[in-house]
């Protein structure tokens, strides 16, 4: 059963700014970025429990190939995935605790 997934206004800001952030470092990298973000969030929809909670049943989901997290939680009640964030791994976590 695939979910459906909500990508709250901050997480598609943050999808915005890595695709220009990897565009300006080489044309046509933004578009990959993209590509793995939809990738991790067709998993997340596909299978909402596959990773671990964090904290406050917030789950990161590691993206393939950049060193992301998308940020979730799966709410059981709407059965539906809620992205809050899409981070760099270095970021402070307290960003997207706010958001949550």
């Amino acid at each position: 059963m695939k979910y459906p997934v909500l990508l709250t206004p901050p997480a598609n800001d943050d999808l915005l700014e890595g695709m220009a952030w990897y565009d300006d470092q080489k044309e046509g990298l933004g578009g990959q970025f993209y590509a793995a973000i939809v990738e991790t969030i067709n998993t997340i929809g596909a299978t909402p429990l596959l990773f671990a909670v964090r904290t406050k049943s917030i789950r990161p989901a590691p993206v393939k190939r950049f060193p992301f997290f998308v940020f979730y939680r799966f709410e059981k009640p709407g059965h539906r995935v809620v992205v809050l964030a899409i981070l760099h791994q270095s970021r402070n976590p307290k960003i997207w605790k706010g958001r949550g």
